[in-house]
């Protein structure tokens, strides 16, 4: 009964029975080595038959080859440790040492096979190995170099037979096995065979195999797809995490089609410059500007800073000028960037432009506080000539309450963008949807309106009060109107305007008051005397010899027990007055001021003697007056004009948002142009999308055809803090500050981002290995071919190149992308060792 215990082969035979008769079986004639002789230098698969001993005069005797290689035993000494640690044994070369008898009958044959030995076993190359086999083991090829030919010495005296002992070192020390005349046949009839390595067809998968031999082997896997078949990515497995894999699937992928050059989140200015508006004649303050800012827009030192709040943002912190602005104009302070980096992506041969495809994402800010207001914020894309080329915003609707928008322009001019805009490229407004429209507001404003050709004559603010008494409460009114006269030299008439500034009424309890009592008259025509003194009336008296009044009053009963010795002014009782104070003042441009102030007091009241309504007028009146030509500078003059404004009261997701905008031009992914605007939560770094897809999305229907002035790439972005003026902001004549003062927007940028765009590879891409091409995976080298072409790049980076362990089972897993091992002719190739 055989003994079940005791590995064995298909045929039954133990290890040592078989190699014994691979042994015998390897001593035939078909490399023609003999038992006392060795081959050097010989290649099988190259059919090279190398140098045989015997061809140099040698007789190779005993060879003893050594059990092992050199034995290195790495240890290391520890403190208050009892023994050493073990680093690890490792294994050096192999040395064999080679008795041989060199045959010589004469000294001229001696001198020959020395020379021979000589030119045959030095060589010169110190980087190959060269091969060597001995006739006691015709199978096994060892590799190495003679590291030691010592000089012959003869065996006697007259003879011309010498001996030595060469030394060939392995410095890899395993034996090679020779296989001899394999072939297999591949599923389109071709034979291929690989002598002198073994070759095994792989048609199982798994596949489980023992080599042959005792020591490692490195395999060589050939791989051929039948027709119609191509795969991404194969390879070769072990049952544990060993392997080697070659080609990549899309789902793998670890390439970033979209590498990010700049990334701003502007926490700090540090990348930032403010541009210093500089008059260059034009009235637009821009020339330290490399462009033209849309709109004719005009620069202005308007104050940028860090969003106060979040810390993150530059925004505008007061107002958008320093000064008053011309009605019409737009204007604001502008921001530059430094260098938002090379944004040379990949390049689509069919464009015919070959223009690089880029990205960039700008983030905005945008808050209204009031609805008529017009201001906005707008990133504008320069390219690397300080052109520029694009350009997105978000701002209000308009000054009349309409809702805000966005909007994305493409063009170095206004011209350039409008005919873009009848192609598809871009849009002037974008309302992200579910907006709503409430209820109209009317607003009162006092503006003015524009006299030109004009100056001011004349600017007279009066404060009218008025007393009235009811014998208990005295009730005072005072009533302050403006007035203004213009001359216009175009019609030759007065411009006069009259608005009341303030009308309020005051009651309370007061008793009433005596005063001495004047009449008022006229000298004629005249309030003047004879001599042109001002004459305003006559004061009344008591006349000696009248009987005296209580308080000289002249309503109080007769004292006829005492009579006045001397005149004296009779009082009355003041039931109500009237006060008027004037003050004219003309308009100062021209350094010239015409000023009149007038105080008069008129009392009003009853003549308790003639029963007759006088006057009673207070002399003393102070008048000042300061003449001038007035300002008689020809110019624009507002006249204050009381209007009526409609507020639509429109509303939707801008009125208070973040906006990312996203604009590129990629030829490698998409086709062109294209451009997004989403909603983000706010505007930190962690800012996230509202919602899984944008409000708005473009992409440009004339693809890479567009003209190719429309075509650039990003190199810096400015950004434009701009208004423009409303009703509201016209300055008061008289008090030179807005006639409605309202809150500004809040507008900030708060984020750059600026990417090259890399082709996004599609499965069609990956394709590593197609139909009608043979890959071979050698882990000797540890490289790949595809058609004898290396590809080395192709091999995951994870692959361990495991060897095969001879005399040892191991179970391969043979992967392909999509597709069985049915589809592919593979085979494994390895040479077998020895130990």
């Amino acid at each position: 009964m055989a003994d079940n215990t005791v590995p064995r082969n298909a045929q039954g035979q133990t290890y040592e029975e078989w190699l014994s008769q691979k042994v015998d079986n390897s001593r035939g004639s078909s490399y023609d080595i003999k038992l006392d002789e060795f081959v050097y230098g010989m290649d099988v698969a190259r059919g090279i038959r190398g140098i045989h001993s015997s061809d140099l005069g040698l007789i190779v005797n005993h060879v003893t080859k050594p059990l092992a290689p050199a034995i290195t035993d790495s240890t290391q000494s520890a403190v208050s440790k009892y023994g050493v640690i073990s680093q690890g044994v490792s294994y050096g070369a192999r040395t064999i040492s080679i008795p041989v008898t060199l045959m010589a009958k004469s000294n001229e044959e001696y001198q020959k096979r020395i020379h021979q030995i000589a030119a045959a076993l030095i060589s010169t190359d110190s980087n190959d190995d060269v091969s060597i086999v001995f006739g006691d083991e015709p199978d096994v090829q060892y590799y190495g170099s003679f590291t030691s030919l010592p000089d012959f010495q003869f065996i006697s005296n007259g003879t011309y037979e010498a001996t030595s002992t060469l030394t060939f070192t392995l410095h890899d020390p395993r034996g090679f096995i020779t296989v001899q005349g394999h072939s297999i046949e591949l599923s389109n009839g071709t034979k291929v065979s690989a002598a002198p390595n073994e070759l095994v067809p792989v048609t199982t998968n798994p596949f489980n195999y023992t080599p042959l031999g005792t020591g490692d082997a490195e395999p060589i896997f050939h791989v051929i797809p039948k027709k119609g078949v191509n795969t991404s990515r194969f390879g070769f497995q072990l049952a544990g995490k060993d392997g080697v894999w070659v080609g990549e699937d899309l789902s793998d992928l670890k390439i970033d089609p979209k590498p990010m050059q700049f990334d701003d989140d502007t926490t700090d200015m540090s990348r930032w410059s403010i541009v210093t508006p500089e008059d260059n004649g034009n009235g637009r303050y821009d020339n330290n500007l490399t462009f033209s800012l849309p709109r004719k827009g005009r620069v202005t030192n308007g104050q940028l800073g860090l969003n106060k709040r979040t810390k993150q943002g530059i925004a505008l912190l007061g107002d958008f000028a320093d000064g008053p602005m011309p009605w019409g104009q737009w204007y604001g302070p502008v921001l530059q960037s430094q260098p938002i980096g090379d944004l040379t992506g990949d390049v689509n041969s069919a464009d015919p432009d070959k223009a690089a495809s880029w990205e960039v994402e700008v983030t905005l800010t945008h808050d209204r506080y009031y609805n008529r207001a017009s201001q906005q914020v707008e990133a504008i894309l320069l390219d690397s000539s300080g052109k520029r080329r694009a350009r997105v915003g978000i701002g209000d609707g308009a000054n009349n309450g309409q809702a805000p928008g966005a909007w994305v322009f493409f063009g170095d001019s206004e011209k350039a963008e409008a005919t873009a805009l009848k192609t598809g490229l871009g849009s002037s407004w974008v309302m992200p949807p579910g907006g709503k429209n409430e209820k109209d507001i009317t607003i009162d404003i006092s503006d003015h309106r524009p006299l030109t050709n004009s100056f001011l004559e004349y600017h007279k603010i009066t404060t009218y009060t008025y007393e009235t008494w009811d014998g208990t409460y005295k009730s005072t009114r005072v009533r302050k109107e403006e007035e203004w006269s213009y001359y216009s030299k175009d019609t030759k008439k007065n411009t006069y305007f009259k608005k009341t500034l303030s009308d309020t009424t005051e009651k309370h309890k007061e008793k009433g008051f005596l005063v001495w009592w004047w009449s008022y008259h006229f000298n004629g025509n005249s309030n003047s005397d004879n001599k042109g003194n001002l004459h305003v009336g006559d004061l009344h008296y008591w006349e000696v010899g009248n009987y005296v009044r209580d308080n000289d009053y002249a309503h109080a009963p007769a004292n006829k027990n005492k009579r006045y010795k001397k005149r004296t002014p009779i009082n009355i009782w003041i039931n109500n007055r009237t006060f008027v104070n004037q003050v004219f003042e003309s308009n100062a441009m021209n350094g010239k001021k015409w000023v009149q102030t007038t105080d008069a007091r008129y009392y009003n009241g009853t003549d308790p003697l003639k029963g007759k309504v006088g006057v009673l007028y207070q002399l003393n009146q102070s008048t000042k007056t300061t003449t001038s030509k007035g300002n008689q500078n020809t110019s624009t003059n507002w006249i204050p004009i009381d209007y009526k404004f409609d507020d639509k009261n429109e509303h939707n997701a801008l009125d208070k948002a973040t906006v990312k905008f996203v604009v590129g031009y990629d030829t490698v992914n998409r086709n062109g142009y294209y451009a997004e605007m989403w909603l983000m939560s706010d505007e930190t770094g962690s800012a996230k999308p509202l919602g899984n897809k944008p409000f708005w999305k473009m992409s440009d229907p004339k693809g890479m055809k567009r003209d190719k002035r429309y075509k650039f790439k990003p190199a810096r972005v400015a950004v434009w803090f701009a208004k423009t003026n409303i009703q509201e902001d016209i300055l008061d004549p008289s008090t030179k500050k807005p006639v409605k003062p309202y809150k500004n927007d809040r507008l900030d940028i708060s984020r750059i981002r600026a990417y090259k765009i890399k082709k996004k590879p599609t499965q069609a891409d990956m394709i590593s290995l197609k139909s009608g091409q043979k890959a071979i995976i050698d882990f000797t080298d540890e490289s790949v071919t595809i058609n004898s072409s290396v590809k080395n790049e192709l091999f995951d980076l994870r692959s361990t190149f495991p060897k095969l362990k001879g005399g040892v089972n191991q179970k391969w897993h043979f992967v392909a992308s999509g597709h069985s091992i049915k589809d592919f002719d593979v085979y494994l190739e390895y040479r077998p060792t020895y130990k």
